[in-house]
């Protein structure tokens, strides 16, 4: 589970409990080192990502079934009356 916390405009803090049912003879430490491997990548990518706007129109994005809590949080914004480019 990831949990989005904004803590500015443009910043947010990510909680990630990580739990798991597998590998219980290997030490968390692994488990741990793994996903800050790809949380890292992906803030990479996330961060050098140029202009900072939430596109609201889906169609303008790839979306897959992971999406569907940031695409329903995106129809929401358009409901309300945001643009269909949001600046963050």
């Amino acid at each position: 589970m990831n949990a989005a916390s904004p803590m500015t405009a443009r910043q947010t803090r990510l909680f990630a409990p990580i739990c798991r049912n597998y590998d219980k003879d290997l030490a968390v430490e692994d488990a741990y080192d793994f996903n800050l491997k790809i949380f890292e990548e992906d803030r990479l990518i996330v961060e050098n990502q140029k202009p900072e706007y939430l596109p609201l129109d889906l169609s303008m994005e790839a979306h897959f079934p992971a999406d569907r809590s940031s695409s329903m949080y995106r129809k929401l914004l358009r409901k309300m009356g945001f643009s269909p480019l949001f600046a963050a």
